[in-house]
């Protein structure tokens, strides 16, 4: 039988939810100070947020071995 790797897919869509919350909240924070940058600090955030947890599922949880 073929593996899945469903843990992967659901811990990413996960991850990615999470991370575009956070962003959302980062160029809300931003705009307040510096509006110029809430886009950087969207996709900053976002991605930040979701490289950290697809690396922690990855490397401690051992998500995807």
């Amino acid at each position: 039988m073929r593996r899945s790797n469903w843990k992967i897919k659901a811990w990413f869509i996960v991850s990615a939810a999470i991370g575009i919350i956070a962003g959302i909240f980062a160029a809300y924070a931003a705009q307040k100070y510096y509006p110029a940058a809430a886009g950087t600090a969207f996709f900053g955030g976002m991605m930040l947020v979701i490289i950290l947890m697809v690396l922690f599922g990855v490397k401690i949880l051992r998500i995807g071995e």
